[in-house]
């Protein structure tokens, strides 16, 4: 029995050695914005709340729907729910035009520089407003879904969840089975070409399916996937 244990964590560990995986970077992420408020607490004139292993003391929050971006000086570190990157106020968020139904997001730890001026004087000004009032065609999907088919509206974007690159199918596949496991009514699919596939979970509709996927990833230690919205 414990032989096979030792196996099963060998292969696991063999497995994520043979990926291409991006490491996280604590100076750049891409994920969702949350709103300042549903914290429990935060100080005075916060801007933003990210998490105490991000880097650098100012940063740049670029809302990837538009490209729209500001500098936000005031930012505080501390634990935050991890299926938010950031939370951020009413103001930050306006200025962004972010839409609550998908606050798709990048954050960039930058240096201070002149524009946090004018950046900083357009969210104060907008605060008190509120107060006041690769190429990977050569693979068949593989759905775990059966004979069910998503159909994506052409006006709505959707997220996917992406695990890879691998090099050897077998490994993409090894992992497809393991997640298996604990999201058999997911679709999730295998694309790509010798030496460069990709497992994609998705499309996934809603902010509340995304965040139930990303607990069960996060309970089963599944981690290192990138998020895409399309």
């Amino acid at each position: 029995m414990l032989k096979k244990k030792l196996l099963i964590a060998f292969s696991f560990l063999f497995l994520f050695s043979c990926t291409n995986l991006s490491k996280v970077s604590l100076t750049e992420k891409i994920g969702f914005s949350g709103n300042l408020e549903s914290l429990s607490s935060y100080k005075k004139n916060t801007q933003a709340v990210v998490a105490q292993d991000f880097k650098g003391n100012s940063l740049k929050i670029t809302n990837l729907a538009n490209q729209k971006s500001i500098n936000l000086e005031f930012i505080e570190k501390k634990p935050i729910p991890e299926s938010r990157i950031i939370y951020i106020s009413d103001a930050v968020a306006s200025s962004l035009g972010i839409e609550k139904d998908l606050p798709y997001v990048k954050i960039e730890s930058i240096k201070k520089n002149p524009t946090f001026v004018a950046n900083k004087a357009k969210i104060y000004k907008e605060e008190r407003k509120i107060k006041k009032a690769n190429k990977v065609s050569d693979v068949k999907i593989t759905s775990l879904s059966g004979s069910k088919n998503i159909k994506k509206d052409n006006h709505k974007n959707l997220i996917y969840l992406e695990f890879g690159s691998f090099y050897y199918l077998k490994y993409a596949k090894d992992l497809r089975n393991s997640l298996k496991d604990f999201l058999s009514n997911q679709n999730i699919a295998i694309k790509g070409s010798p030496g460069n596939y990709l497992l994609i979970i998705g499309p996934i509709g809603n902010m509340n399916k995304y965040d139930l996927i990303y607990s069960k990833l996060k309970a089963n230690n599944f981690e290192g996937y990138q998020i895409k919205v399309k």
